[in-house]
């Protein structure tokens, strides 16, 4: 087996990783015989994303001492300053370093004086540490030793100034992006001032399922006008609110003040940052980041020519940079990755580590099959961990991407720019593994699989969503999202022991399992869900989707809910309305668990004319399953919209009243007799009444990332054919 050897300072072996690609191309190397590219401890520098094409096949690249790929510069020739703020920063002159890199807008420190750092791989906790966050504040913490991410300048400090007008725009025009102006608003008075280098600075709103950044153009004193320098995607309104959005202002030098942030003034190309307590010059490295990729696989699927067999072992890759101001698409799904993949076959990373990244971590493109990311840890990302997509229904299938495996990883501190980023995200895709992952600290969804709104044709199907663990999802600051969101039509896909709980949106929809517009043909098993904001499975629309065997408990407005039934009719949304769709869903045998809030509800698109959904009209099959209220209370039903905690239910139901339309024949009242309900210990005893109508305990001992060990990449089935 060809080896070649890659030593940071070139003395003992190559002296770049590019070097080490271009010498292997000339090596005799086959499949059975690949070429290995071994890494010696310590940081290998990247000035430009290394590219790997067909002709760099079947090469493996590893290192047994966690060699890190470093996409930063170091900052150097520091200097101290008093700050109008009062605060002392030290400040460098950054020149040649933009010169090389451009304004850089991340800025990572390492300290051996840092002790914020102590969460292990795979920890099951939240962690509740200090933030290791650009522009919100997560629950997490990185791995330790792995340095951290220094915050940007912002204001406010905490929370969010809200927008006080909005000139030329009413709020009846919210929901028509099209027609109404989305740059200009009057801030409140206090919020602003004239700030230096307006040009450089950044205003984030949040609002929806949406984050939009864009940049300053001006801002008027006289009239508090701020002027952006782009539209926003979505009108400048909070969301079901008749008020204006909330929103942060980034990158302001006059926000300079508190330990841990920095600014970079790109005029004067000067850098300022504030140091931790405790950190000196000498004990810390401090780096801007670089490059937005570090690996980009460039095969050409058309022409059927792939990178096939390359493979990435034992390697951190860390301190790439964004650039681009966000789209404001559903999941920051227009967002590049850190590893870019487009016409890779059979290719993978295994206990390798991504972080401090701008963007997405991975984004897998068109014309990908076969390909694996085990074992890995994604941890202080820009915006979400992995995105697959290769060509739609429509589109050559040549180009069509799947049988993906992301095992075994440990995926978290995300959106800590982008804050919509999704954990994994699925768009049109099909045949993927995504199982046995701990996903935790991120502010929108953690899986989310399909890509087509509504029954029209999808190539999303055959996802096996297994085995995760998911929580501390949405942290309450952007709405409609879940720790699972499916949509669309996807057939053969199963969600499957899975642990999901804590999950929180801002206003509304904060639920564990989210099968959006069209969801459909699905299986849903095995799972525990609690703790949840507004519901822990909520179902917008779709038909045909087996729920069953689930442990579902506590959420703040409902535990079960539909939000639009059969009858609803949505040409755009390929709609059927001649009475072909039997059920949205089947839910049976499953176990609901509630403290007041009503184990059913219906109706929630009340707000748009849409009623369809309200539970008299009989859209969900439901029987067989084990109710029971922790605080002794009867169990009911409800009809209610997305405003619940503001506005209340629509029409309460009692038991006999829902039991009188039909539902839950066979079904109980009782106590399951859980471990320990308190400490969300769901161990079911042996005398459970939920065992005599069925119920199977759930084992969730094999939940969460395995040793290394225990893995075991699913195999393709037998007779599948890719692309198809």
């Amino acid at each position: 087996m060809p080896e070649l050897y890659v030593t940071p300072n070139g003395e003992e072996g190559l002296a770049t990783i590019a070097a080490a690609r271009d010498a292997a191309r000339k090596m005799e190397e086959s499949a059975d015989s690949p070429v290995v590219v071994r890494l010696a401890a310590g940081r290998h520098r990247i000035n430009e994303t290394l590219k790997l094409g067909p002709e760099d096949s079947f090469v493996h690249y590893v290192s047994a001492d966690q060699a890190v790929v470093d996409a930063g510069e170091q900052i150097t020739g520091w200097q101290e300053e008093k700050l109008p703020t009062g605060a002392t920063a030290w400040t460098a002159d950054v020149s040649d370093v933009m010169d090389r890199l451009g304004a850089f807008r991340q800025l990572f420190v390492h300290s051996s004086g840092d002790s914020s750092q102590a969460a292990e791989h795979g920890s099951a906790s939240g962690g509740k540490g200090a933030p290791n966050t650009d522009g919100l504040s997560g629950t997490g913490e990185l791995s330790p030793g792995s340095g951290r991410r220094a915050k940007r300048s912002r204001l406010p400090k905490e929370g969010y100034y809200w927008i006080d007008d909005v000139p030329g725009m009413d709020f009846s025009l919210a929901h028509r992006p099209k027609d109404v102006q989305k740059h200009t608003f009057v801030a409140k008075e206090g919020h602003w001032q004239v700030f230096r280098n307006i040009g450089d600075v950044e205003v984030c709103v949040m609002h929806w399922w949406h984050d939009d950044r864009r940049p300053v153009k001006s801002y008027d004193p006289a009239t508090r006008t701020v002027v952006l320098a782009e539209e926003t995607h979505r009108p400048l309104v909070d969301d079901l609110d008749p008020r204006w959005a909330r929103y942060y202002v980034d990158n302001v030098f006059e926000g300079l003040s508190e330990p841990g942030e920095w600014y970079l003034d790109r005029a004067e190309k000067k850098l300022y940052y504030v140091p931790m307590p405790g950190e000196t010059k000498d004990a810390t490295e401090v780096f801007a980041a670089g490059p937005a990729a570090f690996v980009e696989f460039a095969g050409d699927p058309d022409a059927e020519r792939f990178v096939e067999g390359v493979r990435f072992e034992g390697i951190v890759f860390e301190h790439s940079d964004w650039r681009d101001v966000s789209r404001a698409s559903q999941s920051n799904a227009d967002l590049p990755g850190a590893i870019t993949m487009v016409g890779a076959r059979d290719c993978g990373f295994e206990d390798c580590a991504i972080r401090h990244a701008g963007n997405y971590a991975v984004d897998i493109q068109d014309g990908c099959t076969g390909c694996s990311f085990v074992g890995c840890t994604i941890e202080d990302i820009g915006a979400g961990g992995f995105m697959i997509s290769g060509a739609d229904a429509r589109g050559p299938r040549a180009r069509r991407t799947g049988e993906i495996a992301v095992t075994d990883c440990h995926i978290h501190a995300l959106g800590r720019v982008h804050h919509a980023g999704a954990g994994v995200l699925m768009k049109n895709t099909y045949g993927n593994w995504v199982m046995h992952n701990h996903i935790h600290d991120l502010f929108y969804t953690g899986i989310s699989c399909g890509w087509v709104w509504g029954y029209g044709e999808s190539v999303s199907r055959d996802h096996r969503i297994e085995f995760n663990h998911l929580h501390d999802i949405g942290q309450g600051e952007l709405n409609d999202m879940g720790a699972i969101y499916l949509l669309g039509v996807n057939p053969g896909t199963a969600l499957r022991n899975n642990l999901i709980h804590d999950v929180r949106g801002f206003k509304y929809g904060g639920w564990g399992i989210y099968p959006d517009e069209g969801s459909s043909h699905i299986v849903i098993e095995n799972n525990v869900v609690y703790d949840c904001r507004s519901q822990c499975f909520h179902h917008h629309y779709g038909r045909e989707s087996s729920i069953r065997n689930n442990i579902w408990a506590f959420a703040e407005e409902g535990i079960i809910a539909i939000s639009r039934g059969n009858d609803m009719y949505l040409p755009n949304k390929h709609a059927i309305p001649d009475g072909r769709i039997t059920s949205a869903f089947t839910f049976e045998r499953n176990i609901v668990v509630t403290d007041g809030s009503p184990v059913f509800l219906g109706g929630m698109e009340k707000w748009i004319g849409d009623e369809s959904g309200s539970l008299e009209g009989n859209n969900f099959i439901s029987d067989l399953n084990l109710f029971y209220d922790a605080g002794g209370r009867d169990v009911w039903v409800a009809n209610g919209g997305h405003l619940i905690a503001k506005e209340g239910y629509d029409r309460e139901f009692t038991w006999s009243e829902w039991a009188g339309l039909g539902n839950d024949t066979h079904s109980a009242m009782g106590d399951p007799k859980f471990a320990d309900l308190d400490g969300r210990d769901f161990t079911l005893a042996a005398d459970s009444p939920a065992r005599a109508l069925g119920f199977k305990p759930i084992d969730l001992s094999r939940v969460g990332p395995r040793s290394k060990g225990e893995r075991g990449r699913p195999t393709v089935p037998e007779g599948r054919e890719p692309n198809r």
